[in-house]
C-alpha cells in the first residue's frame, strides 16, 4: 500500500521536506551531490563488500545563467547521486525511488531501487547516462521517492 508523503515527513520517517517537493504520490528529490562511479572492481561477499572506486564532480557555473551552476555527465557512465533527503524508516516501511520521465525519454535513467524497511542515512542512488553529453542543472527534479507500506502478504516473499 503507498502511503503519502506528508504521513512520512509527519511520522518521521525523512527530514522536513519544503512543499514544492511534496506531490500526491511521494517526494520530489532533486541531485546535490555528483560521483563517476569507476570501472574498477567491486567486491562483494557475506562478510562485506568493498565499493568501486569514485571521483567527485563538481558544478560549474553557468556563463549564461548567473548563480546558476551544471554538472556534466558523460555519455556511457555509471554515477552516484546523492540528495538533501535523510530517511529514518521503520521496518515495516520501504521506498521505491523511480526517475522523472523526462530524464528516461533522454537516456538518463536511475535504475527503481528499493530502499527496505529499517533503512537509516542519506538518500542515495544510481544515474545511468546511456546515450550522449547530458547537462544537469544544480537543484534540477530529478526522480520520485514513493513511500510503501510492506506489512501485507503481498510483499511477503520466500527464498529458498
Amino acid at each position: 500500500m503507498l502511503i503519502h508523503p506528508k504521513v512520512a515527513i509527519d511520522e518521521g520517517w525523512v527530514n522536513e521536506i519544503p512543499d514544492d517537493h511534496i506531490s500526491n504520490v511521494g517526494v520530489v528529490f532533486t541531485m546535490e551531490h555528483l560521483v563517476l562511479l569507476l570501472n574498477n572492481s567491486f567486491h562483494v561477499s557475506n562478510e562485506g563488500f568493498r565499493p568501486r572506486d569514485m571521483s567527485h564532480i563538481t558544478p560549474v557555473p553557468d556563463r549564461r545563467n548567473p548563480g546558476q551552476e551544471y554538472w556534466t555527465l558523460a555519455p556511457n557512465k555509471c554515477f552516484m547521486g546523492r540528495s538533501n533527503i535523510t530517511l529514518n524508516l521503520p521496518e515495516d516501511i520501504a521506498v521505491t525511488v523511480y526517475a522523472l520521465q523526462e530524464f528516461i525519454e533522454n537516456g538518463v535513467s536511475i535504475p527503481p531501487t528499493v530502499m527496505p524497511g529499517g533503512y537509516r542515512g542519506v538518500f542515495d542512488y544510481v544515474i545511468l547516462n546511456n546515450f550522449g553529453q547530458t547537462i544537469i542543472a544544480t537543484g534540477t527534479t530529478i526522480g520520485t521517492i514513493v513511500f510503501q507500506d510492506v506489512r501485507t502478504e503481498r510483499f511477503a516473499c520466500t527464498f529458498s
